[in-house]
């Protein structure tokens, strides 16, 4: 069965006060979806984090199963801000709020997820593929931004790659990525954005994880990894032999 997004991908960002200014808090609810059942969540959200190492959870109200973090919590302090994934398998039926909670109060915040059909219900997503990088600036220019490439391990797997940056300029998708999901608050001085894009594996040849940013310098952190189809369902049966009688020449049946 193909990977497939199913349905409008969730999205949430920090409230605001009378001013306008991001409110601090340590908690961010996406909009509530609902979730066809067998289906991978998978997750990316971004914060301030006061020029510390912060944690971050993700949880929602149809669970088990519970959300799994893809890698480590992304920081740099020198644009104070986090980064994380998290991807949930073989998902409940019903309508869910997903929160993401920070270890500590902070302005900022910003999450998506995407919603996928087809994928594996035990390992939809191969953490021994990831890759991720912090605190990047783009090095001359506008242009794309890059991770480590990624090898997939079977044709019709997705590469996901999700990105955010902490400046003023826009992402979006380069050639051969498709932008799935984008929060990108143009108000309240929330100069930074989230992206989630994928590529669909046609062969097993490497695949560089990468998105295009408007304006040189952006800080920017990014995530990646493989996605996998569920396995195939066809049942192959087994050669089945037929006699064929002996008929002695001369003689008819």
């Amino acid at each position: 069965m193909a990977l497939a997004i199913v349905g409008t991908p969730a999205t949430g960002i920090s409230s605001l006060n009378s001013a306008a200014e991001p409110v601090l808090s340590t908690t961010t609810a996406l909009n509530a979806v609902t979730i066809t059942a067998g289906s991978a969540l998978i997750v990316g959200c971004g914060a301030g984090d006061d020029n510390n190492a912060r944690t971050m959870t993700c949880t929602d109200g149809n669970s088990p199963p519970n959300f799994n973090a893809a890698g480590t919590v992304l920081h740099a302090s020198t644009d104070n801000q986090l980064m994380c994934a998290f991807y949930k398998a073989n998902a409940n039926a019903g309508s869910t709020t997903v929160t993401l909670t920070e270890s500590a109060t902070n302005p900022y915040r910003r999450g998506a997820m995407l919603e996928i059909s087809g994928a594996d219900p035990v390992t939809p997503v191969n953490t021994g593929t990831l890759v991720s990088t912090q605190a990047g600036t783009t090095a001359t220019g506008a242009g794309a931004v890059t991770l480590t490439a990624i090898t997939p391990t079977a044709i019709g797997n997705w590469i996901v790659a999700i990105w955010e940056e902490i400046a003023t300029g826009v992402f979006s998708a380069p050639a051969g990525w498709t932008l799935d999901a984008q929060v990108h608050p143009t108000s309240g001085g929330e100069a930074a954005q989230l992206v989630i894009l994928h590529q669909q594996a046609a062969s097993l040849s490497a695949i560089t994880p990468a998105v295009t940013c408007s304006l040189a310098g952006d800080h920017f952190h990014g995530i990646a990894f493989e996605v996998n189809q569920a396995p195939s369902t066809a049942v192959r049966y087994p050669d089945t032999f037929i006699p064929v009688p002996f008929v002695p020449k001369g003689r008819m049946m």
